[in-house]
């Protein structure tokens, strides 16, 4: 097995697509000690429950959050439902008293009961969310449809969130788009973003990149820094990275967590500029610090593998575990991987399998890769060929899903894994726990090819040469053998050297075989090492030359290849 990570950047969307609640690391205030008005403080001081509340707010928004707990808390205690959903959010958040999700909770249930829309949609969003309370998205659902009766327009917005995700309603971009603009029009800045989010990926209404700039940017003159990042994937999406790393920029200074793991991206894979791991890192640790997910993910990749940093395991699984634990589901397999292989954590072959099965829950494919891998050889679990195969199929039906919709788009995470449909191509190639069957073996073949996955080129172009699934075409099998032979697949490159010394399709030429052999030596194929020697031997392409031919003979040997070992038997008896 070997260890993956996503390369796709859509995983930053996690939080707008699904509106998730993550705990931001806030920045010490540098202003003054905040001093409310005299008339506020007089009123709030007198009892006005109303003033309390307010109070409350005022230092909220100023950062004194004791100062905030203290007077929802008064104000509450004055029967204001509104403060009692602010002692809920103190709660929820931390702010002014120890983090109390179920405490928060209490606070919302008795605030919606007093009829606070406010109440209402935090409570809908616990019910959502599972914080304090068992998660229930039929309660999501209710409650947050009363607090949008009520006018609630955040509320609106994250019930076209249920239906744009299919959370206690049955999926329905239409609903969801209706009840963004509904929310936008209430004057949300988060619907407007919703509002435009649809637009720019076709989400129950028609795909248009000039009106998804206009609500973003709406969203934008309203301070919403999440209109900023919008922006930079709306152009980082039509691979306008100039305008996307401004826009970026733009963000982070608004103080936008997710746009430092954007721009980081960019960063780490030369997009639109030179790639430079080090202001990659720089910039996925900040994001990480402020409590951006995907940055967690992806400073961990970087300690993983040395990138602009001494290679550290240990820091790079403590930042896995944060990712994971903020939602991020990519990174399941890599903590089972480090769990397997004892990788900056002690060996856990048990916590490995549950991590693994974990991300298949959630829909990895790699992780059901790692899981059949597991079961096919009997790594923490029982020998089982049939669990294996189980676990392989429900990652290439992902697969299939994935090409002939999108919604790869819908989960922010999933990503593509060509290794397992390889290895299922090959188990119905061969009938092996599964009945012989060559077109599905083609059709997983041609599913990773699809994908850039060498091996599924080098395998489809096998299967046009023996006729297997498909009609025997030697020249498609070329095409697909000299694609493979690109990325460097020695296998395929191998293949073309056969093909050439036979004369299979293509003129017989034993200068292209010998060139292809070389290839294919040099890039560790064995057989290749073998075919190169014969060619040195018997002068085949190249002048004999016995010296070469045992140097080549020698290295295949050493790979364990009877042919070679052979040879030089032979060769010493003479």
């Amino acid at each position: 097995m070997t260890k993956q990570v996503s390369t796709i950047f859509s995983s930053i969307l996690l939080i707008l697509a699904f509106g998730l609640r993550i705990a931001v690391a806030e920045t010490p205030s540098t202003q003054p000690a905040a001093t409310p008005s005299t008339d506020l403080l007089a009123q709030a001081q007198k009892g006005d429950a109303a003033s309390m509340d307010a109070l409350g707010s005022y230092y909220a928004d100023h950062k004194d959050y004791q100062q905030a707990f203290y007077w929802f808390q008064k104000s509450a205690q004055g029967g204001n439902s509104d403060a009692m959903s602010g002692v809920g959010w103190c709660y929820d958040n931390g702010k002014g008293v120890p983090e109390d999700s179920r405490q928060a909770f209490i606070w919302y249930q008795k605030s919606a009961a007093a009829g606070s829309a406010n109440g209402m949609y935090d409570l809908g969003l616990s019910y959502r969310d599972g914080s304090g309370i068992t998660k229930d998205y039929a309660q999501a659902v209710k409650w947050l449809q009363k607090a949008a009766a009520l006018g609630e327009a955040d509320a609106m917005d994250s019930l076209g969130k249920c239906y744009a995700n299919g959370e206690g309603v049955a999926q329905n971009y239409q609903q969801a788009f209706d009840w963004y603009t509904k929310s936008a029009q209430a004057g949300s800045s988060n619907g407007m973003i919703d509002v435009g989010f649809s637009y720019d990926y076709g989400h129950g209404v028609p795909q248009d990149g000039n009106q998804a700039i206009y609500w973003y940017q709406k969203a934008l003159a309203d301070g919403n820094s999440q209109a900023a990042y919008c922006l930079g994937q709306h152009y980082e999406n039509v691979d306008d990275y100039t305008q996307a790393m401004n826009w970026y920029q733009k963000a982070i200074t608004m103080g936008n967590a997710d746009a430092n793991g954007a721009l980081g991206y960019l960063y780490y894979y030369g997009m639109g500029i030179p790639r430079n791991l080090a202001k990659a890192l720089k910039l996925f640790k900040q994001g990480a610090a402020e409590g951006d997910p995907f940055s967690m993910a992806y400073a961990g990749f970087c300690y993983d593998n040395g990138y602009s940093v001494h290679k550290d395991p240990v820091i790079a699984f403590e930042y896995y575990k944060l990712a994971a634990d903020n939602g991020i589901v990519f990174v399941d397999q890599l903590i089972g991987w480090d769990y397997q292989y004892g990788s900056g954590v002690k060996r856990n072959i048990q916590q490995a399998i549950a991590w693994y099965e974990k991300g298949a829950a959630q829909g990895s494919m790699t992780a059901m890769d790692y899981l059949g891998t597991c079961y096919q050889k009997g790594i923490g679990v029982k020998k089982d060929l049939q669990q294996a195969i189980y676990w392989y199929l429900k990652a290439a039906q992902l697969a299939d899903e994935f090409q002939n919709s999108d919604s790869s788009s819908d989960n922010p995470d999933w990503q593509m894994d060509t290794d397992v449909l390889v290895k299922l191509g090959q188990f119905y190639l061969r009938g092996n726990g599964v009945p012989q069957d060559y077109k599905k073996a083609v059709h997983c073949f041609q599913l990773a090819a699809n994908n850039d996955d060498d091996n599924g080129m080098f395998h489809l172009g096998l299967c046009y040469q023996n006729g297997q699934g498909v009609q025997q075409d030697m020249q498609q099998a070329i095409i697909w053998y000299e694609q493979a032979a690109d990325q460097k697949n020695s296998q395929a490159m191998q293949h073309l050297g056969m093909i050439y010394q036979q004369g299979n399709g293509v003129p017989e030429d034993d200068a292209q075989a010998v060139k292809w052999f070389q290839k294919a030596a040099n890039a560790g194929g064995v057989m290749a090492m073998y075919d190169l020697g014969m060619c040195y031997l018997n002068g085949q392409g190249v002048d004999v030359n016995q010296d070469i031919a045992i140097k080549w003979f020698k290295k295949a040997a050493a790979h364990g290849n009877a042919k070679a070992q052979q040879e030089l038997q032979q060769l010493d008896a003479q």
